[in-house]
C-alpha cells in the first residue's frame, strides 16, 4: 500500500496523493520485484526480479525489466533469458545505451556476463565538434563521432547559425566539402564562414543534434600572430609548430597556413616568411 492506498509493487505520487502506477509485478522467491527505476530517452523503465507483469486481466511474462508506455508497463526482456534472481537491480544511461546490470547469463539468445545495454536505435554523438579559430584564407575541419545500432548508416546535415550547408563554393569565396558526412571542411576561409557550427544526425529509429561548435575567422593580415596575443614574437613560432605537429598526427587543417587543404611543410615555409615579414613591418 501507499498512503492508504492498496497498489501492487509500485505506486506514482502527483503532488497530492499517491496513485496506482500499472497493475504490478509478479515477483521471483524473496526478492524484491522492483529494484531500480530510470528514465531513458523521455521513456521510463524499471528494473527487478519480476517474472510477470500484472494487466486487467491476465499477465504478461517478463524477465525483470520494462518500459511504461503511459498507459501500462510492458516486457522489454522476454523469457527465456536466462536471469537468477534478481534479475537486474541496477540501470544507467552510458553513451547513449540503457545499461542493465544483474545475475544474468544469456539475452537475446548471446552471453552475457552481468552486464548487459539497450539502445533505441537512434544515432549517439559520441565526440561532437570543437569550437575554431582560424585565418582568413586558411582552412576549418569539424569533425562528430556517432554511435548507431544496426546496419542503416546514418545521414548527416551540418549546418551554420541553424541553416543547413552544402558542398561547393560559397558566396563569399570560401569552399565547403563533407556537409553531409561526418567531417566538414572549410576551405579558403572568409570573415563570412565565422558562426556556429553543428551536425543533425539521422537515421530510421531517430535523429540527434549535436552540440554548436563556434568558428571564428581572424583577417588574414594577422596570421602571423599564431598564438592571437596582439604581438608578433617567439610565442607565435613555438604555437604555430604545436598546431602543425598536432594537425599532422590527427589529419587537422588549423596549421594548414598555405591553404593548400593539407598540412605539410610548405605550411612552415608559408607561416615563416609571412612571420618574419610581420615581425619586422607589423601585423
Amino acid at each position: 500500500s501507499a498512503g492508504g492506498l492498496a497498489v501492487d509493487r509500485i505506486a506514482r505520487w502527483d503532488g497530492a496523493q499517491w496513485h496506482p502506477f500499472g497493475g504490478g509485478f509478479t515477483n521471483f522467491g524473496f526478492f524484491p520485484p522492483l529494484q531500480d527505476l530510470r528514465v531513458y530517452r523521455g521513456q521510463l523503465f524499471c528494473a527487478g526480479s519480476f517474472r510477470a507483469i500484472n494487466h486487467q486481466p491476465g499477465v504478461e511474462p517478463a524477465a525483470g525489466i520494462a518500459r511504461w508506455d503511459g498507459a501500462a508497463w510492458h516486457a522489454l526482456v522476454e523469457p527465456p533469458a536466462q536471469v537468477s534472481a534478481p534479475a537486474f537491480f541496477s540501470l544507467a544511461e552510458h553513451q547513449g545505451e540503457l545499461v542493465l546490470g544483474g545475475n544474468v547469463v544469456m539475452i537475446a539468445g548471446a552471453p552475457a556476463y552481468a552486464w548487459v545495454r539497450w539502445t533505441s536505435g537512434a544515432p549517439f554523438i559520441a565526440r561532437h565538434p570543437v569550437p575554431l579559430d582560424a585565418f582568413e584564407s586558411a582552412a576549418a575541419e569539424f569533425s562528430v563521432a556517432v554511435t548507431a545500432t544496426g546496419s542503416v548508416v546514418p545521414a548527416y546535415q551540418w549546418r551554420r547559425d541553424g541553416l543547413a550547408l552544402t558542398d561547393g563554393p560559397t558566396p563569399h569565396g570560401s569552399i565547403l566539402s563533407g556537409a553531409t558526412s561526418p567531417t566538414l571542411v572549410v576551405a579558403n576561409l572568409a570573415g563570412d564562414d565565422a558562426g556556429e557550427y553543428d551536425v543533425v544526425v539521422t537515421s530510421p529509429c531517430g535523429e540527434a543534434t549535436s552540440a554548436p561548435a563556434a568558428l571564428a575567422v581572424r583577417p588574414a593580415f594577422c596570421a602571423s600572430d599564431f598564438d592571437a596575443d596582439g604581438v608578433i614574437g617567439t610565442g607565435d613560432v613555438s604555437a604555430f609548430l604545436a598546431q602543425w605537429f598536432a594537425d599532422v598526427a590527427v589529419g587537422g587543417l588549423a596549421a594548414d597556413f598555405d591553404g593548400s587543404g593539407a598540412v605539410a611543410t610548405p605550411d612552415i615555409s608559408a607561416f615563416l616568411a609571412a612571420w618574419f615579414v610581420a615581425l619586422a613591418g607589423g601585423c
